[in-house]
């Protein structure tokens, strides 16, 4: 990645930069990072109001409180709007807690910025916030009822009735909002209270979720039910997707490039083949980058994660650009020149399908394994299996697949890794049925030797690994093939009939030999995965047994007598 200007640097070029290049100057750096820069710019609310709304959002949160404050002075009203858009609506219903926190901020700001904001929220929002917590009365009215014992406060205009339907704490803070708009702006106040008193409801709350969408939509972030389209599944060799449509002309909207710079260079994956492409310029790049933020943000939204949350939006944007690299390398090859043309020529919504779907299609085959290869025949927590092919499969069958190495879990992001999971796949499906049919080795067999406590008090696991190198063991003794556990004399004998290759213990190579022919005739041209994964079995036993004064029930390759 490109190495990013020393932080002095940084605050000499901002000092000299108009508000443009300030909001290019801050790209790709920490919340923390780029408020501090700001700061240097000679008008740093103009770098402010330039900023895409979803970029501010998130330095809002990563920021403390204090720090957040003076961004939002320095936010413009429509920024502002965007915060609460983002923030207080679950599904289709205003999220009151949510509400009174941004409140509670705005309620923080100097005059001049809490009445600009406060004005320029969409009136509908505004009328439900507060019709959550009162009821409003006109006094010249007898056709209000006013209930006995309630809380009532006189409007300053002398017109009307506060009736509070909350907690008295929450009374004292939306009493304290509507006196601070009173003070500041009598005309807004008394065109609110009328709001307040006329309108309501369902109709209304329908209406600011509607107009909520419309806001969000302009700046690419879809309908939830709209958004859905983005899990859908496709036949991938049969699925054509169809030419990108060109786009209707769009008033220019400040910062919009910036925004799709800003939102990649933080998140994206620097080796991949999308970010090779879009490394250059070229005509109708700053449109896929719009297009690829728009297919994030549908991500989001179909999977309902928080903005709040950042770490769970930087995982759902590497994922969301892993699938698209997966899909563009399944239309382009590995050729650069046809990938930037599939980019103009198909959509993001669609290379998204097609990555996912090729993920998806394994995830599937995978979660059908799980009866062979789990003891309990459904519960990737008890899989029989270990090493790579344990991660594959755990990863794989999580609600969203992932891919599972070292404990961590991180998105598919390469063509070639889906061709080797399926090739992996493949290997697992011939094993289960090798396992089974001349092993003996069954999830109920396995579930057996549990009830029967065949390694209680014994460091092995009951695994086919263990079970296996087991049933090895044995052969190698000169025993009929089976799962007995082996005596600690037992263990000593099969210690003394290793081989010995450059100084190293190995397994005779006469049984390798006969062990892996027999497979080849078993499986033909599918042994050689097998192999692979029955040699690692194998050096795992041989390398415990190196350790010659090892206590007996601590061995962990093969089941041991105790």
């Amino acid at each position: 990645m490109t190495k990013l200007p020393a932080k002095q640097e940084l605050a000499q070029a901002m000092e000299k930069a108009t508000p443009e290049q300030g909001v290019e100057l801050i790209a790709g750096l920490s919340g923390l990072d780029a408020f501090n820069l700001i700061l240097e710019h000679p008008t740093p609310e103009a770098v402010v109001k330039l900023i895409p709304m979803e970029s501010l959002y998130l330095m809002v949160h990563e920021l403390g409180s204090q720090d957040a404050m003076i961004l939002l002075e320095l936010a413009s009203p429509e920024q502002v709007q965007g915060f609460i858009d983002l923030d207080c609506w679950d599904r289709d219903r205003l999220d009151l807690p949510k509400a009174r926190t941004w409140f509670l901020l705005l309620n923080e700001l100097d005059d001049g910025a809490f009445i600009s904001h406060i004005k320029e929220i969409d009136l509908a929002l505004l009328v439900i916030f507060f019709r959550e917590h009162l009821n409003l009365h006109r006094i010249d009215n007898l056709d209000d009822e006013l209930p006995e014992g309630a809380m009532y406060v006189a409007t300053p205009d002398g017109r009307h009735l506060i009736e509070y339907i909350c907690s008295v704490e929450q009374s004292r803070i939306i009493n304290a909002l509507l006196m601070r708009i009173y003070r500041l702006d009598l005309d807004f106040f008394l065109y609110l209270l009328e709001a307040l008193y006329w309108e309501g409801g369902a109709d209304t709350e329908e209406t600011a979720y509607n107009q909520r969408m419309w806001r969000l939509e302009l700046l690419g972030f879809p309908d939830y039910y709209n958004s859905l389209e983005i899990l859908a599944v496709v036949d991938v060799d049969r699925f054509a997707p169809p030419r990108k449509v060109a786009p209707a002309p769009r008033a220019k909207q400040p910062g919009a490039k910036v925004a799709g710079s800003q939102y990649l260079v933080k998140f994206e994956h620097p080796v991949s083949m999308l970010r090779q492409v879009l490394a250059e310029e070229f005509n109708g790049r700053d449109q896929i980058l719009m297009e690829i933020m728009t297919v994030a943000n549908m991500a989001m939204m179909a999977a309902r994660v928080s903005f709040v949350d950042i770490e769970k939006v930087r995982h759902m944007v590497r994922r969301t650009d892993g699938y698209l690299n997966i899909g563009l390398q399944r239309l382009a090859g590995t050729n650069l020149a046809a990938a930037r043309e599939v980019l103009l020529t198909y959509r993001m919504t669609d290379l998204h399908k097609i990555g996912r779907s090729l993920v998806v299609r394994e995830a599937r085959r995978a979660k059908a394994l799980l009866p062979g290869l789990a003891v309990d025949g459904r519960s990737p927590e008890q899989l029989m299996l270990d090493g790579p092919e344990r991660d594959l499969v755990f990863g794989l069958v999580q609600s969203e697949p992932v891919r599972h190495q070292a404990g961590k879990d991180e998105p598919w992001t390469e063509l070639d890794e889906v061709k080797r999971a399926a090739a992996t796949i493949n290997a697992l499906e011939r094993l289960m049925k090798l396992l089974e049919e001349n092993f003996q080795i069954t999830p109920q067999k396995i579930g057996d030797l549990y009830l029967q406590r065949t390694n209680y008090a014994n460091a092995a696991e009951l695994t086919f690994r263990v079970l296996t190198n087991t049933f090895r063991a044995h052969d190698l003794l000169g025993h009929p093939p089976q799962l007995t556990p082996l005596t600690e004399e037992e263990v000593r004998e099969l210690t003394a009939k290793m081989g010995m290759k450059k100084k190293k213990m190995v397994w005779p190579q006469d049984k390798l030999s006969e062990f892996n022919e027999w497979l080849g005739t078993l499986a033909g041209k599918e042994a050689k995965p097998l192999i692979e994964i029955f040699s690692r079995y194998i050096n795992a036993l041989v390398t415990e047994l190196t350790h010659r004064n090892l206590e007996h029930k601590l061995r962990s390759e093969l089941l041991v007598s105790v």
